[in-house]
């Protein structure tokens, strides 16, 4: 018995050790399976994590897309968005890390370029990750002639034929649109001669022709076609309120613009613009260093002729002219208020703003403000054509010194709205199909004479608190 017990204890303990074998076998194949599940969802988890990092690297390269565009449009960078076409950026990011650009021309638009932003993680190793995204950006380059500063980046928007303003949703928005006929649109041969860089020579003026719509839900503020002399005023200055501040009634005209905008102390005279102002600014505070919304506005729907305010100092010495403005607190807040001003003649040649009882002081009898029915200035049926002429005068009024404007040039602004008689769009010579809708006359000193040598034109946009949505053809123009 007890040699049986012996060997049935002997047994036993042979099976549990086959028992304990067969566990430690599967335990350890268990360990491994747990091992390799956690392996893989580490793994997961990594490249989960590579995955977002590569993805927010794409976007962060379709931002730095986005931004080198809205340079382009502000004039701080000139060249074109292609040049960013391969473009591959490491700078600043980790080892093995990168964005890689890609851009190319639309086929439906030359303005508008197909950016795709690739994001690199772990290049060339097993975790490599790749997240690409692809958006269409729009930038007219440096070659097409028109310059866009505004305080609100993809706001203004050009096409090969005209310039489109959407402020729709964004309110409280400036704008100065500029063009160089060297390359914007068609029927600019006549004038891309006098032309470097957008400022032109004014010779003995121009003409031009272009078309305007705005959408019928547009509230304010108007806009102005504005000639700024070429000798302190580039394509990069623009009017509007300081950043930050709500001053639609200014119309990009009047006030200091942003300080990055050229020389950041708006647009400097001497100049000229045409007004067409949709929202009424009654009114004015009287005086020139208070950023009145107030412009003395008559009614809604205007078209005016404005110069600037009444507190410039420039001096009379035409070999060398100087601009208190540039030393001055006061940044032209009543640029564009009616029937402000003074005598513009050899006693105090600060021009007037004309108001809508005021008729062209040169003897034409046309008014320098005139109302306009809403429904032939917003939301009319097809775009509204207006023609404009500059006479810029070669010899002087008069040369006796006891004339009122002794010394002093004749500038004539003619401004036809909605001109459709036949010849209006002929920029090639003088238009005498009809009598002007607005007409006014300037007196500039000499010294005012000679910084016109050179001009500036284009649009100045704004919205206040209200919206307004605008469209522009390019300008054609020819010089007389």
């Amino acid at each position: 018995m007890n040699r049986h017990e012996s060997s049935g204890v002997g047994n036993q303990g042979g099976f549990s050790l086959i028992w304990v074998i067969a566990a430690i076998t599967i335990i350890a194949a268990l360990s491994g399976a747990v091992l390799n599940i956690f392996s893989t969802a580490r793994k997961n988890e990594m490249m989960l994590t590579f995955d977002t990092q590569a993805r927010l690297l794409a976007e962060s390269g379709m931002n730095y897309a986005s931004n080198y565009a809205s340079d382009i449009l502000s004039g701080a960078t000139n060249n074109a968005l292609t040049t960013l076409d391969g473009r591959v950026i490491t700078t600043g990011l980790p080892t093995n890390q990168k964005i890689t650009l890609s851009v190319s021309v639309s086929a439906s638009n030359a303005y508008d370029y197909v950016v795709t932003s690739v994001g690199t993680v772990n290049a060339g190793t097993k975790f490599e990750a790749n997240y690409s995204v692809t958006n269409v950006i729009n930038a007219p380059n440096s070659g097409t002639g028109i310059y866009i500063v505004q305080s609100k980046p993809g706001t203004a928007v050009a096409t090969p034929t005209g310039v489109s303003v959407n402020a729709s949703s964004l309110n409280d928005y400036t704008a100065g649109i500029s063009f160089d006929p060297r390359f914007a649109g068609s029927g600019n041969s006549i004038a891309s001669a006098n032309f470097t860089n957008g400022i032109g020579s004014l010779l003995n003026g121009f003409r031009v022709y272009f078309t305007y719509s705005i959408s019928s839900g547009s509230a304010a503020d108007g806009f102005v076609f504005s000639i700024k002399n070429g000798t302190w005023n580039t394509p990069r200055d623009a009017g509007g309120p300081p950043a930050g501040v709500s001053h639609g009634s200014f119309l990009g005209y009047a006030g200091p613009g942003y300080p990055y905008w050229g020389n950041g102390l708006g647009i400097r005279p001497p100049k000229m613009g045409v007004e067409f102002d949709i929202y009424t600014n009654s009114g004015h505070s009287g005086s020139p260093t208070v950023s009145s919304d107030g412009r003395n506005d008559p009614d809604n729907h205007h078209i005016a002729n404005i110069f600037w305010g009444s507190t410039w100092t420039i001096t009379t010495a035409a070999a060398a002219p100087t601009n208190s403005y540039a030393t001055s607190s006061y940044y032209g807040f009543d640029d564009n208020v009616h029937n402000l001003g003074y005598a513009n003649d050899k006693t105090d040649y600060r021009p007037f703003n004309p108001d809508g009882t005021d008729n062209d002081p040169g003897g034409s009898g046309r008014p320098g403000l005139l109302s306009i029915t809403r429904t032939n200035m917003v939301g009319t049926a097809s775009p509204v054509p207006v023609r404009i002429e500059v006479i810029r005068p070669s010899s002087v009024v008069s040369s006796v010194s006891t004339d009122a404007h002794y010394n002093m040039y004749a500038y004539v602004i003619k401004t036809w709205h909605n001109c459709t008689g036949v010849g209006c769009n002929d920029i090639s010579t003088d238009y005498a199909g009809a009598t002007p809708t607005i007409q006014y006359t300037v007196y500039m000193t000499a010294a005012e004479h000679t910084m016109f040598q050179f001009f500036v034109f284009g649009f100045q946009v704004s919205t206040g608190a209200s919206t307004g949505q605008y469209n522009f053809s390019i300008p054609k123009i020819g010089m007389r």
